[in-house]
């Protein structure tokens, strides 16, 4: 044994793990992720992906390079991120299988890279193994100053190893890898780890010119893909003086060149930012109003909590809200804690050791947002995609100081424990309703949480679910900005029968400073359906003045004026809506019923016919057709419509008993009476159905007993003795 606990194959140890540990890497990224192909898009996914027109084509190029300038748009100023989605598209649409995988491509060559980087900082003697400054090489020349710190000689690629397994499988990554939007971080990671790792293998390497390229290309394409990567060029300076040349003058010396192509990446990120009005739209930075000092606060405290994560990853959280720290009481234990890593970064890069390189590059990757107020996301976990590989860097290095070789294992038996953290994890990515619902969960207190998951809840039905969420957005945000709440909790309320309440909710959303269209329409529909169309034709006037050319407004006007019998002023609005909406199917079908109504058939059949034409797969337009030429005399074209309609819509028993009516009044008895069989047995539990059946066969001979039991099933259905 040697006096480090080493052991004479260790070398040969660290020869098999080097050998090893990328296949292991990958292996154990692919089955710590297998479940997450599963993920639906989500949230700032549908914006930045599924509704976004400038990824949908590849060539020209020039779409995918300008992606939409959406306040706030996750891929807004980002357009190598914007570019990776629409490479996505073109190999498979909206299948979010494949943007799954790519992101754990990505992910798995961060982690390689990762690995790459830290064994090559370890082998080469110049990080983790103090040699006096004076030593000579081996060709008799100065070496430079090393920074201090030890590790146990042959201890390089396990150190190495362990800090990128547990780095890739830890479950603070699951928001970075799994949520696809955030794509925006995991790449940016990618780009960032590949310019330091260029820059140490052309700082090693006897021609270093290509890895300088590389690494310049790469800094470059993280400066479009997330503006977090600003200071790379800093922290490669960093690096220089703390492994390699010994002093930033040193480093400016020998590497100048290299370091003014690094700063001329910060010019197309500037371009790209001023692009976006310097703040990301009103999402992050200057001159939006906000409070500095405590969205500085606030960050002490989510820091810890970054940290706190790191060693404990529960509870991992969707969405934190924006609640702010409004004292240093709240946060002191932080303050301490954050300001003495700080100050013990700040001592360890004055004395060049490895721990102050790996603080500042921890405190760097979140300086940005950190900084930088915004008016959402005080605490987002896929900050720390990047941050959290200098702290388990150093994490490690102090287990195999402490532990030697059994590191190793610990590492592994911890990979395994966080690798089952993160598959669990995985599944709440499954759904948009598991994410919300988790979230809410978890804090109740987070308005937005609970509204989003009132809108799962919504589209799955749980009605009574949804309006306790949007009941409990509602009263969380107090009034600020929450016409969106009240619209959607009128229209549950709308659909569970209680309209009354929804009305007040309406009403509520109308009494901000810029109601929406769709609201006032939604109010006017309400009260369509309470009877009371004189207030609901008030409020789709209202958005037919807003926006004349909207087809659905017009033609509730007409149906609101229909219902108070008034038919020549529904038919002129009807009329106003196709002049100004065009061709409107729903407005050609309630002009053409309108005018029979008027008995006006002749006037009535050709906007019925057009209606047809325009929406063939609509069952109701072609019943409304069948009917008005059955009241023309027309009766074989009306059961063709009839037996249309019926193929679109097999459980419509209105329009087979009027199928064999006309076919009763054709004189095709025999196709009546198999029209009123088939009725009863596929709609078994039409009442209507065994009534109309019951009256035909009364008038057959022989037929009576018949009869009299299908009257007997139509009021047992309608309930009467």
């Amino acid at each position: 044994m040697d006096s480090n606990g080493g052991s004479p194959d260790v070398g040969g140890v660290t020869a098999g793990w080097g050998r090893l540990a990328p296949l292991v890497l990958v292996l154990a990224g692919i089955i710590a992720y297998a479940n997450s192909f599963s993920g639906v898009f989500t949230y700032d996914d549908l914006h930045s992906i599924v509704d976004n027109p400038t990824i949908r084509h590849l060539w020209p190029p020039g779409d995918a390079l300008s992606p939409p300038r959406t306040n706030g748009l996750t891929v807004s100023g980002r357009p190598v991120l914007n570019l990776s989605f629409a490479v996505n598209h073109a190999a498979g649409g909206l299948n979010p299988w494949g943007y799954h995988a790519v992101n754990l491509a990505i992910h798995l060559g961060a982690a390689l890279l990762l690995y790459g980087l830290v064994r090559r900082l370890l082998e080469s003697g110049r990080a983790g193994t103090p040699l006096p400054a004076d030593s000579k090489d081996g060709h008799g020349g100065e070496r430079s100053p090393r920074p201090t710190g030890r590790i146990r000689p042959g201890a390089e690629a396990p150190v190495a190893f362990v800090t990128a397994l547990v780095w890739l499988v830890h479950p603070l990554q699951t928001e970075s890898v799994t949520y696809i939007v955030q794509r925006a971080e995991s790449l940016m990671g990618l780009f960032y780890l590949l310019t330091l790792y260029a820059f140490v293998r052309g700082a090693q390497a006897a021609r270093p010119h290509g890895w300088w390229v590389l690494g310049v290309g790469a800094c470059l394409l993280g400066m479009a893909t997330k503006e977090v990567m600003v200071s790379a060029p800093l922290l490669v300076l960093l690096l220089d003086r703390t492994f390699f040349a010994g002093s930033f003058a040193g480093a400016w010396r020998q590497r100048r060149g290299l370091y003014f192509a690094l700063a001329a990446t910060w010019v197309p990120l500037a371009l790209l930012v001023l692009s976006l009005g310097g703040n990301r739209g009103g999402s992050i930075g200057p001159g939006l109003g906000l409070d500095w000092w405590g969205h500085w606060m606030t960050q002490f405290r989510s820091i810890g909590h970054y940290l706190r994560l790191t060693f404990w990853p529960h509870p991992l959280i969707f969405d934190y809200g924006a609640e702010r720290v409004s004292g240093l009481g709240q946060i002191w234990v932080q303050l301490l804690l954050v300001g003495a890593l700080l100050a013990g970064t700040a001592w360890a890069v004055w004395r060049r050791r490895t721990e102050g390189f790996l603080g500042m590059w921890f405190f760097a990757v979140l300086a940005p947002t950190s900084l930088l107020p915004g008016p959402i996301q005080m605490t987002v976990e896929h900050r720390m995609y990047l941050a959290l590989a200098p702290l388990l860097f150093a994490l490690v290095l102090a287990g195999q100081r402490l532990l030697g070789r059994r590191v190793l294992w610990a590492g592994l038996a911890l990979a395994v424990a966080f690798g089952a953290l993160t598959f669990a994890r995985n599944r709440v990515y499954a759904s948009e309703l598991a994410i919300w619902g988790d979230t809410a969960a978890k804090r109740p207190d987070n308005a937005l949480a609970r509204y989003n998951y009132g809108i799962t809840l919504f589209e799955v039905g749980r009605l009574e679910e949804a309006v306790v969420e949007y009941e409990a957005a509602l009263r969380l945000k107090g009034g600020v900005k929450d016409e969106p709440e009240h619209n959607n909790l009128a229209t549950a309320l709308s659909q569970l029968g209680r309209k009354r309440e929804a009305v007040a909710h309406y009403e509520a959303a109308l009494r901000g400073p810029a109601p929406s269209g769709e609201v006032i329409y939604n109010l006017g529909l309400l009260f369509y359906q309470l009877g009371e169309n004189e207030a609901a034709l008030a409020r789709f006037e209202e958005v037919t003045r807003r926006k004349p050319d909207n087809a659905s407004a017009w033609n509730m006007q007409g149906l609101a004026l229909v219902g108070s019998n008034r038919p020549a002023d529904a038919l002129a609005r009807f009329e106003e809506g196709l002049r100004r909406a065009g061709d409107a199917p729903d407005l050609f079908s309630n002009l053409g019923l309108t005018l029979m109504r008027m008995n006006r058939l002749s006037e009535a059949l050709p906007p019925l016919e057009r209606a047809v034409k325009l929406r063939p797969g609509v069952a109701p337009f072609h019943s409304n057709l069948a009917i008005a030429l059955a009241r023309s005399g027309r009766l074989p074209e009306a059961a063709e419509f009839f037996r249309q309609a019926i193929r679109l819509q097999p459980d419509d028993a209105d329009a087979r008993i009027k199928l064999a009516s006309v076919l009763v009044q054709s004189g095709r008895g025999d196709e009546a009476l198999a029209a009123y069989e088939e009725l009863v047995q596929k709609i078994p539990a039409s009442a209507q159905g065994h009534e109309a059946f019951a009256q035909f066969l009364s008038r057959l001979p022989g037929r009576e007993l018949d009869a009299a039991r299908h009257f007997a099933a139509a009021n047992r259905l309608n309930g009467k003795p």
